[in-house]
């Protein structure tokens, strides 16, 4: 077996439009109105994640998605997959 995958997408900078990860589990860095920043891992179900924390307390700079399992399965599944044998110029 190969060596596993990252399980987070890219990293987005926030739009300031609300939460985009409903239904997913994302990793965000946020900003305090005191000016420090600070990074947590968030369930984001029906909207009701704390997007923005209590009282509008933080403000998310970006935020990344984690990609869900079947998804890394799959990725491995393929990494795993012997490569062709060339007999003759022919791919067998």
């Amino acid at each position: 077996m190969t060596a596993p995958q990252d399980e987070w997408g890219p990293w987005q900078y926030h739009d300031g439009k609300g939460c985009p990860c409903v239904g997913k589990y994302a990793e965000v860095e946020h900003e305090w109105h005191n000016g420090s920043t600070d990074t947590l891992m968030i369930p984001c179900v029906k909207g009701e994640c704390g997007w923005n924390g209590r009282d509008d307390e933080w403000n998310v700079i970006r935020y990344r998605i984690k990609k869900p399992r079947a998804l890394l399965d799959l990725i491995q599944l393929i990494a795993d997959l012997p490569a062709p044998i060339k007999t003759d110029g022919v791919i067998a």
